[in-house]
């Protein structure tokens, strides 16, 4: 994932927490995105992702969005998208529907028009997102949140040489990465709820910086096939 996508996804996560985190009941929306390269050794099937919700504890509140998504290797040895799945916590279910998380996924990481820039997709989720919390769940503290897709490319493309299209995400580097509880000091990759998986043929190396704000998920989970 780029240095722009994984800075915008840090720093704004950053900015709804410092500014949600002394809401009664609704405060502490956190964001997570998590990647995993499946093989002969792990399988979607081998991954339970309610467990994984629960085990990190996203979301002050329950107001947690874990996004998962699950790469494969194709025939030239280049990384394909094969599966995606959204998960919300209990409070957040009122927010994101199962409907409204198909919607977002079918319009970006499942769209036909991304199918060659994954980091794209995902950029464009973590915007369609921040639209949601500050337009459905935050109205009274927030402006309505607006993004231009083609300007977050610039800003990409001018931060790092690296051409995130189609089979070039970085092998063996696959993190999970969330904001509300880093600072802007560490928004990059020092957040501190920050997890990096380094994986090779499956297996992985776990790092892990601190845990979510204490959050459950009813397991309430939408996904989407390649």
């Amino acid at each position: 994932m780029s240095f722009a996508t994984k800075e915008n996804i840090v720093y704004f996560g950053n900015e709804v927490y410092e500014d949600t985190k002394k809401i009664k009941e609704i405060g502490g929306t956190q964001i997570v995105f998590a990647t995993f390269l499946l093989d002969d050794k792990l399988t979607g099937a081998d991954i339970d992702i309610t467990a994984l919700y629960r085990k990190w504890g996203i979301g002050k509140n329950d107001m947690g969005i874990l996004t998962v998504l699950f790469f494969e290797k194709d025939n030239d040895g280049l990384l394909t998208l094969s599966e995606t799945f959204m998960e919300v916590g209990y409070r957040m279910e009122q927010y994101l529907t199962a409907g409204k998380m198909g919607r977002l996924l079918d319009e970006t990481v499942n769209s036909p028009e991304f199918a060659y820039d994954y980091d794209l997709a995902v950029a464009k989720l973590l915007f369609e997102l921040l639209v949601i919390v500050t337009n459905d769940i935050y109205p009274d503290f927030y402006e309505p949140f607006d993004y231009d897709l083609d300007e977050f490319v610039i800003e990409r493309d001018n931060n790092i040489d690296i051409d995130y299209s189609y089979g070039d995400v970085p092998m063996g580097f696959f993190y999970y990465l969330i904001s509300p509880y880093s600072s802007v000091f560490e928004k990059i990759l020092l957040g501190l709820f920050f997890v990096a998986f380094l994986g090779i043929g499956g297996g992985g190396i776990f790092f892990k910086r601190s845990r979510g704000g204490g959050g459950s998920s009813g397991g309430m989970r939408v996904g989407r096939r390649k």
